[in-house]
């Protein structure tokens, strides 16, 4: 397992919740390798390393971090090639702002703040100054703003419309390996991880993993599909948690 410690940015999920505005479901999340259920459903979240980001270093800095590319399809539509909006992080003097860029309007991605400190909508130009309160129309409503806690250079972001599912389960006993199944919704244009870490404080590591039972464990990233994901690794201990991330990077 390789240490988490590149600049990128990981979208890490909860432990076994669910998407409940896909799926219409949310189930209880599961201590992996124990087989034991959490006591709550865990809202999503996005870890953000400030050194990973100059320019979040100074006041008027912002930077947009999403899962998948930004496209503009027509006039009408600018937004994500996957499913999620992206996230808006603003530095204030002191403070930060952290924005859902999702349009109030009509659910355009929103541009990073620019230097004159507006956001700007690409389709029907509503601007929206850097708290996320409108400066401009057709817009009516602010963006969404998202909690977040800041401790050690990193901001975690609470994501409350986004949670997750993992089943686990161990490979069949008349198997010769000692491995555990995974298996999720992976959505397309969305890129997966695989971390684990042996207790709820303890630091992330990146797990190897084989698509198949008995294959070798030799991958890092697994594309989504719009279908269940099913990943395969070596059972590291008695006990523990894996983590499935998405893959994020400023769009």
């Amino acid at each position: 397992m390789d240490r988490l410690s590149r600049r990128e940015v990981i979208k890490t999920f909860a432990l076994g919740t669910a998407i409940s505005n896909v799926i219409g479901n949310s189930w209880a999340a599961l201590l992996l390798l124990d087989f034991k259920a959490l006591s709550h459903i865990q809202a999503g979240i996005l870890q953000v390393k400030l050194s990973d980001f100059p320019e979040l270093n100074t006041a008027g800095g912002s930077v947009r971090i999403g899962t998948s590319p930004i496209v503009r399809r027509s006039s009408e539509d600018t937004g994500p090639v996957g499913i999620f909006h992206p996230v808006i992080i603003n530095r204030a003097a002191t403070d930060f702002f952290v924005l859902h860029a999702e349009c109030s309007h009509a659910g355009c991605t929103v541009a990073r703040m620019n230097s004159q400190g507006i956001m700007q909508c690409p389709c029907h130009g509503s601007q929206y100054a850097a708290d996320g309160s409108v400066r401009q129309g057709p817009a009516l409503q602010p963006l969404r703003r998202l909690n977040y806690t800041q401790a050690d250079g990193v901001l975690e972001i609470q994501l409350p419309d986004v949670f997750y599912e993992i089943k686990v389960e161990r490979v069949a006993p008349s198997s010769p390996s000692s491995r555990v199944h995974l298996s999720f919704i992976g959505f397309a244009n969305l890129t997966y991880e695989v971390y684990f870490r042996s207790s709820l404080d303890g630091p992330l590591e990146r797990a190897s993993f084989s698509t198949t039972p008995d294959g070798p464990l030799s991958q890092t990233e697994l594309p989504g599909a719009d279908d269940f994901s099913h990943v395969y690794l070596e059972r590291p201990g008695t006990a523990g948690f894996f983590q499935v991330t998405m893959k994020t990077a400023a769009v």
